[in-house]
């Protein structure tokens, strides 16, 4: 790895939220404050590394803090190697304990109330960061994915943002500039809440029955027909379907089937194309010619010649 320096090393990227930042604004004036406030929150031995000018890295010091710097100083460089392009217009500041204690007590401190979360959290508001670095650094990763996030991509949906953190709290550096993310922690509980083949077939049998159920209590009619949700069905809803007393079930277009024939299966019907509804009987009734003429017109004027 890399030493870090206390300065940091610059790059070269546009900043986010230009027009909020007033023209008179000094950057580096902003940082030394915030040291400033850092110190005095921790003591004038803490250790204050700065990196990328723009993440302002506070702790007790010791190989702990080493290692959270050298892990962010190398995870930063990779973030702006491409895979974000807006970096933040203000400082940020990294709080990195070394034990869950201290990390708590700062929480009760700085913020009047335990942590949120049990090994990192991001205040958006105050643009603090604070990492327990007692079960590993790899926190951190994740916790510095989310200020970028909020300047490169501002609506970003929380799913999103969590996701991207989530996706660096494993790192892998294959090289300078480079990152990726290895299986985690989070994967033991994904695979645990997968549904195991009977608990699905117990969802999907749950869901036609209690459709079912509904809609004649409300109609006071007997429901035989059915359409698949989104269209979409296989072996087991039509098993199922069948087992509940439906008679029919409507899919979207069915690969190879493109309009169900006399004797096709009840329980696969295709949908027809909304063009052949002209078909139907009544004022205004199409002929089949016609209507392919259409189709065909419509096809060649996407696929000129």
């Amino acid at each position: 790895m890399r030493p870090v320096s206390d300065a940091g090393e610059r790059v070269a990227l546009p900043i986010a939220d230009s027009g909020l930042v007033p023209a008179s604004y000094d950057l580096q004036a902003d940082v030394r404050s915030r040291i400033a406030a850092a110190r005095a929150e921790l003591g004038d031995r803490a250790r204050v590394v700065v990196d990328q000018d723009i993440f302002v890295l506070v702790g007790p010091g010791g190989s702990a803090f080493d290692g959270a710097a050298h892990l962010a100083h190398d995870a930063l460089g990779a973030y702006f190697n491409g895979r974000f392009s807006t970096r933040p217009a203000r400082p940020v500041v990294v709080y990195l304990f070394s034990s869950a204690p201290s990390y708590e007590a700062f929480c009760q401190k700085r913020f009047g109330d335990k942590c949120k979360e049990v090994l990192g959290i991001y205040q958006r508001a105050r643009r603090e960061m604070v990492v327990d670095l007692s079960l590993g650094a790899s926190t951190l990763t994740h916790e510095l994915v989310h200020p970028i996030v909020e300047s490169d991509f501002p609506t970003a949906p929380s799913w999103l943002d969590e996701g991207l953190g989530a996706l660096y709290e494993n790192p892998v550096f294959a090289g300078p500039g480079e990152i990726h993310g290895a299986t985690n922690w989070r994967h033991a509980r994904l695979i645990e809440a997968l549904e195991s083949p009977a608990e699905r077939e117990e969802a999907i049998r749950r869901e036609l029955a209690e459709s079912k159920r509904q809609i004649e209590e409300h109609t006071g009619q007997t429901v035989t027909h059915l359409c698949y949700p989104w269209h979409v069905s296989g072996p087991t809803a039509r098993r199922l379907a069948a087992q509940l007393g439906y008679r029919t079930a409507f899919c979207g277009k069915v690969r190879g089937v493109p309009i169900t024939p006399v004797g096709g299966d009840p329980l696969t019907i295709a949908r027809i194309g909304e063009d052949y509804v002209e078909l139907l009987p009544g004022r205004g009734r199409e002929d089949l010619f016609r209507i392919l003429r259409r189709k065909w017109r419509r096809r060649l004027d996407r696929h000129p010649a």
